[in-house]
């Protein structure tokens, strides 16, 4: 398993061709705990302009994942395949943008996202929606002192969830 953790400093200002613009997981044992610092000011030109997670796991347990942005889906953070998770404790996921697509802050394709603390503030989601979140098909879960707010989505609120076809 191999795990990077940041406890400070900054991931910024990088561009990547497809997904993850500031840091991208594929590998299931892949593990990425973010207790402070930024990951921010990064672009992707198709999905998770901060953060993809095409699989294995991050964790947010403090510091911000601030101003990327996505083309398509996932301006802060997009939660990939089946074995792709998320989980926020604190922090916060502020000021992200989903050009394209939907989830402005957070974007769960088939993945998990669980958030039991921390904000997701002042994003924008394109015509797919769900400014703050948007769920395709994946599960969502939220419990404990959790702030979505003040989202900015052009097509939708700031939470959208799609049935499975």
């Amino acid at each position: 398993m191999a795990h990077s953790p940041m406890n400070g400093g900054r991931i910024g200002n990088n561009t990547a061709n497809y997904d993850g613009g500031g840091v991208y997981l594929y590998n299931p044992g892949a593990v990425f705990t973010q207790t402070g610092g930024v990951v921010g000011g990064n672009l992707a030109y198709i999905n998770g302009g901060g953060v993809h997670v095409f699989s294995g796991n991050a964790i947010l347990k403090g510091g911000d994942i601030i101003n990327n942005t996505a083309s398509s889906n996932g301006g802060g953070v997009y939660v990939h395949t089946t074995s792709a998770a998320f989980t926020q404790m604190m922090g916060g996921i502020v000021l992200n943008q989903a050009m394209g697509g939907g989830g402005g802050g957070v974007f769960v394709d088939v993945g998990r996202a669980t958030l039991t603390g921390g904000r997701i503030i002042s994003n924008t989601a394109g015509d797919g929606g769900g400014g703050g979140v948007h769920v395709a098909s994946g599960e969502f879960s939220a419990n404990g002192p959790v702030r979505i707010v003040a989202t900015r989505p052009s097509a939708a609120a700031a939470a959208s969830m799609q049935q499975p076809t």
